[in-house]
């Protein structure tokens, strides 16, 4: 499937989405995923812990989002994959993120996390 060929979507999504080109969704998740994420791993240790203003997140805080919210949609395809019809509770990202502290953490830890999550779905 084409990202061109989804009829219906939350205008919330369209900002993401519509950065993404025109590719099939399986391969715009290759691209995007692991590789790229590794391509950009010097900026993100350059990074470090720092943040742009106060009570913003982290590179590291932000990579953790990535694999909560990748682990999340994950599910949610299943359960459409699946045809379940109960309704999809949402997920507040900021709540997820008070419970866990990626100080303690480096960023080929949380690399290797998305690789992981991203490859078993």
């Amino acid at each position: 499937m084409l990202k061109s060929q989804i009829k219906q979507l939350p205008n919330y999504y369209n900002r993401y989405i519509d950065l993404v080109p025109d590719l099939p969704i399986v391969e715009a998740l290759h691209q995007y995923g692991n590789p790229y994420l590794q391509s950009e791993k010097n900026n993100l240790l350059a990074l470090g812990d720092q943040v742009y203003a106060p009570d913003k997140w982290t590179a590291k805080d932000i990579l953790q989002h990535i694999i909560d919210t990748e682990r999340i949609f994950s599910y949610r395809a299943l359960r459409f994959g699946r045809n379940d019809s109960t309704e999809l509770p949402g997920y507040d990202e900021n709540a997820y993120a008070a419970e866990v502290d990626t100080s303690e953490r480096t960023i080929d830890d949380l690399l290797l996390e998305f690789a992981a999550v991203r490859q078993s779905t």
